[in-house]
């Protein structure tokens, strides 16, 4: 019984851990405001998080929200680059784009939130991004 409750214990200390994770992001305008009123929301948020807390990397986010020929549009794209330095790359980022025929700017809003989300959750190429991004330090001689 003692072995259960300390098992127990070892995964909710893992897990609250995790949780605690925080991905820093280098934004500004619309991606900053929708991120900062909402936060990240998407379902491999640990697996992401943790890459990129090893590599000591951030997220850089590009994209808008905007009402075009009566439909809301939203589309990010994500790039990392390195958290101390801001060296940022381009290679193997990953993007996203939302569409609705409810046009209003709130609604594009909307979309872009979950365009970035969306593109969060699905960088395929993130391990790829983050070695790209170490081979750059070493030829510059920046230290992780």
């Amino acid at each position: 019984m003692k072995r259960i409750l300390l098992s127990a214990l070892i995964f909710a200390v893992a897990q609250s851990v995790k949780a605690e994770c925080t991905i820093n992001s280098i934004y500004q305008g619309l991606p900053a405001k929708v991120l900062q009123e909402n936060g990240w929301n998407f379902q491999n948020y640990n697996i992401v998080c943790e890459k990129l807390r090893r590599a000591n990397a951030s997220v850089v986010i590009n994209g808008t929200a905007s009402v075009l020929t009566g439909t809301s549009l939203g589309w990010a794209t994500l790039s990392v680059a390195d958290k101390k330095t801001g060296l940022g790359i381009s290679d193997y980022y990953s993007a996203n784009t939302e569409t609705n025929t409810y046009a209003s700017q709130d609604k594009a809003e909307e979309l872009l939130y979950v365009a970035i989300n969306t593109a969060a959750n699905n960088w395929k190429d993130l391990d790829s991004a983050l070695a790209i991004l170490d081979e750059k330090r070493r030829k510059l001689g920046i230290a992780r």
